[in-house]
């Protein structure tokens, strides 16, 4: 068995990614638009889950603090 090749690689993550776009563009042209305000929470969450996870992965490593 011989390693795959890298154009091989490249056409199957451009189907992939066209099939992938094709998708979400269906399936998110009929949903209701968001309010502003969900960007801002959104955000907020994603800071906090970075500070949770950069405070569990010092637990894990054994660091004080």
């Amino acid at each position: 068995m011989t390693p795959t090749r890298l154009w091989v690689l490249a056409v199957i993550a451009a189907v992939c990614a066209l099939l992938a776009w094709l998708v979400l563009r269906e399936v998110y042209a009929s949903l209701p638009p968001l309010p502003w305000t969900a960007a801002a929470a959104m955000v907020l969450l994603g800071v906090a889950e970075a500070l949770s996870g950069r405070n569990l992965r010092a637990r894990i490593r054994g660091a004080r603090g």
